[in-house]
């Protein structure tokens, strides 16, 4: 993967920590956590909230 960008803010005023592409040119966003709590203590499951990001960029 090829990492473009850093920080990108999505419409809906969402920040992706890093914005790359793979080898098909698809787009991959990546969030960074800095530990287990981080995604433990979010009020969704983490695989929704993951979707729901990466919709706000299609």
């Amino acid at each position: 993967m090829l990492i473009v960008r850093k920080q990108v803010r999505n419409a809906s005023n969402g920040i992706s920590d890093l914005t790359a592409i793979d080898h098909e040119g698809n787009i991959v966003l990546i969030e960074i956590k800095r530990d287990r709590k981080d995604i433990e203590g979010r009020k969704e499951a983490f695989e929704f909230q993951a979707i729901r990001y990466a919709a706000s960029y299609a």
